[in-house]
């Protein structure tokens, strides 16, 4: 069994992004993919799992149900894709932008599938093949 592999339905705290330090480490040294709705930043993973941090600020809405609910559907996305296809783990960090309040949730999961149908393969080879 890989290191990486997550059990039953949750999202551990191993497999998350929790100090600031970790976002603004992720932030100054990401690249960036951007869609409709989210920005997606990502580098080479510090650890031996690939980490998730999500940032749904109150500019997005003043709701805290709002915000929770794309949060929810931001977490389902990942949990859904094969995080085993990147040969290192990624440290990858969500910012939903205002916009993400009115989308729905195959619209984010497929942005998110979207941008992990690209750098899965891209981290999988370093030749680029």
């Amino acid at each position: 069994m890989r290191l990486n592999r997550r059990t039953g339905q949750c999202w551990p705290k191993t497999f998350r992004l929790r100090k600031r330090r970790e976002y603004l480490l992720v932030q100054r040294r990401a690249r960036k993919h951007l869609t409709r709705d989210l920005v997606i930043l990502w580098m080479a993973g510090r650890t031996s799992t690939t980490r998730l941090g999500i940032t749904v600020s109150r500019k997005v809405a003043k709701q805290a149900v709002l915000r929770n609910r794309v949060k929810r559907w931001i977490r389902e996305s990942f949990r859904r894709l094969d995080l085993d296809l990147a040969s290192r783990p990624l440290d990858v960090a969500v910012i939903a932008r205002p916009r993400a309040v009115h989308a729905n949730y195959q619209t984010i999961r497929s942005q998110i599938t979207s941008f992990w149908d690209r750098v899965a393969p891209a981290e999988k080879s370093p030749s680029g093949r």
